[in-house]
């Protein structure tokens, strides 16, 4: 097969690193094992960064917060056996996010298959480890001859970066490594996203524009589609034309700059009240890259976010799969939101709105209504000792006024839902959250992937006492390799959303999410000793007006830095739309509705 190539002979672990250069790779996210040291000596000279992590769950977190700030897939390498499994939560949420990643995974020796091997995985069926990624990644290979990886490889990373992008494994028998061949350097493109975008027909458009243009009150909803599709341009164009309001979901938010007079800001469970109400009162949403997820519908109950009964969808999206999906829509186009939003507005623009709307727009009570929420937010007010969450919130608020180059990557709990609902952002980089899966402990990894993905942001991790243990030894990273993130641990000595729900329905019974010890007393790490003990700044803020400076502070020092603030243990996120599980709690069935669609 080999003989006519006219190639040099090069090892698996060469022709893999020869692909991952040609593919412009800057960042192997990895830890070592046995099986994937092939690969480790064939990068060992080339221009390829390997980061070695503690623990693999950090690497593929790594290699999610790098996509997002770069749009290049993260490429991450694990050991076989318990190596790939610790990275499935990492993996997972990449998926439920549309992070692009290439994961190369060693595995056993395929000449043992059958023996049972050290660490192979094989209680249902020999050497079967690639078979645990098939719930959550778009194609999985398993590569059983040398002269087969270089085209496993182009094809991982096409798909990868393609359609909706997400990660994919390409799993490699340790002894592929070392074997030689001359198939390879005949797969040539650079695969990027957005590199060939889907349209739809011109009829698709027409019907849309139909849609558009019998509407009275059309309301712009924005997913993370638009994000990964880079449409800001585009959809500040089209909203200007409709001079029509924008919400956003979680991973949606800042793509449509929340200073502008037409945002309405996050919408749904934890949104703000004013888009919720805009979205509800509007007679066409008009959806681009969303795929309605439960916190942004409100657990699909009528009359919280949506009311479908009353209002027609317009579904922009680049995943067929997702028609039909808890809502149905009066038209469906599947394509790329940057690419379609053109072709809408190039047949739009010289037909309606611009400059035709005469008197107030429909949702002008509804900004201002927003606008009086938020200067009353920006009021907060806090005292010593325990600083309010509230007011961590509005002080990243004061920070991020003066840089809009910052990055807030955030975990769950307070520092994701505080910051959607209440935070005006201007830029996509602005926001990064684990949002399908709400991993805990996404935030500190992710962090450090994202400043290397984008070396000019500002990137401060937001985290909970709970996230930041979960993955710690994300610090020692930041500091092994200079990785400038500051950590703002808002430390509160318990899960407190999860706490906040015992305090709700649960008689105050804090079985499991409050951090005491046998004497009962509130126990957590000393996490600026531990940050110092890493190598790595850190400091205690316990006044709130020392807060605002110190961030600055940390910011501007160039290098890795904690800050921890202790944190009142205040009510979580004001639910202004509905979460099923304040009824599930009482024993309701919520997702229950009669034939005109209402919840029973």
């Amino acid at each position: 097969m080999t003989e006519n190539i006219g190639n040099e002979e090069k090892s698996g672990g060469e022709v893999i690193s020869e692909y991952l250069k040609k593919q412009e790779t800057e960042f192997l996210f990895t830890l070592t094992g046995h099986t994937i040291l092939g690969l480790y000596d064939a990068i060992y000279d080339t221009p390829i960064n390997l980061i070695s992590v503690r623990h693999e769950q950090i690497a593929a977190h790594m290699g999610d917060g790098y996509f997002r700030t770069s749009h290049k897939p993260g490429v991450v390498a694990t050991h076989v056996g318990p190596g790939l499994l610790n990275a499935a939560t990492g993996v997972a949420t990449a998926a439920f996010d549309s992070s692009a990643m290439v994961v190369i995974s060693g595995d056993a020796p395929s000449l043992y298959e059958g023996a049972g091997p050290h660490q192979e995985m094989n209680m249902i069926t020999d050497m079967a480890q690639y078979l645990s990624y098939l719930p959550f990644s778009k194609r999985v290979w398993k590569v059983s001859h040398i002269e087969n990886i270089e085209r496993i490889l182009a094809r991982a990373f096409s798909m990868a970066t393609s359609g909706r992008p997400g990660p994919v494994l390409v799993d490699v028998p340790m002894q592929i490594f070392n074997q030689k061949t001359k198939y390879h350097n005949l797969f040539r493109e650079i695969y990027r996203l957005n590199r060939n975008r889907i349209t739809p027909t011109e009829d698709k458009i027409d019907s849309a524009i139909s849609l558009i243009l019998n509407s009275e009150k059309p309301l712009i909803l924005v997913g993370g589609g638009a994000r990964i599709s880079e449409a800001e341009q585009s959809l500040l164009n089209f909203t200007e034309i409709l001079n029509a309001p924008v919400v956003s979901t979680l991973n949606g938010k800042g793509v449509f700059s929340e200073l502008h007079p037409n945002s309405l800001g996050y919408l749904g469970g934890w949104g703000n009240p004013s888009a919720n109400k805009a979205t509800i009162q509007s007679d066409l949403i008009i959806a681009l890259g969303t795929r309605f997820g439960e916190v942004n519908s409100s657990s699909w109950v009528n009359g919280y976010s949506f009311d479908f009964n009353k209002s027609k969808l317009l579904r922009i999206d680049i995943d067929e799969s997702e028609s039909a999906k808890n809502y149905p829509e009066d038209l469906f186009i599947i394509g790329d939101i940057k690419a379609t939003l053109d072709l809408i507005i190039k047949k739009l623009a010289n037909r309606i709105r611009k400059g035709q709307i005469a008197g107030k727009t429909w949702f002008e009570k509804h900004k201002t209504d927003l606008n009086e929420y938020f200067d009353n937010f920006m009021r907060i007010k806090s005292e010593t000792p325990f600083i309010r969450p509230d007011f961590i919130t509005k002080t990243l608020q004061e920070y991020v006024n003066t840089d809009y180059s910052t990055c807030l990557v955030t975990d769950v709990g307070w520092s994701k839902n505080g910051i959607a609902q209440y935070l005006k952002l201007n830029k996509p980089k602005n926001f990064i959250t684990p949002g399908g899966l709400a991993t805990m402990g996404f935030s500190p990894p992710a962090s450090l992937g994202a400043k290397l993905g984008d070396d000019t942001l500002n990137v401060i991790c937001v985290v909970g006492d709970g996230g930041l243990t979960s993955t710690i030894s994300s610090l020692f990273t930041a500091k092994q390799y200079n990785i400038d993130v500051t950590f703002l641990v808002m430390n509160n000595y318990s899960f407190g959303t999860i706490q906040g729900l015992q305090r709700g329905y649960f008689d105050k019974r804090f079985t499991g999410t409050a951090f005491f010890d046998k004497k009962h007393e509130m126990y957590n790490p000393d996490f600026v000793g531990l940050a110092r003990s890493t190598g790595i700044k850190g400091a205690k803020v316990e006044k709130p007006s020392e807060l605002l400076p110190t961030l600055k502070e940390f910011i501007n020092d160039g290098e890795p830095g904690l800050i921890e603030v202790p944190t009142e243990l205040q009510p979580d996120v004001p639910i202004t739309g509905y979460w099923s599980i304040t009824d599930l709690y009482k024993g309701k069935l919520a997702y229950m509705f009669d034939n005109k669609g209402n919840a029973i």
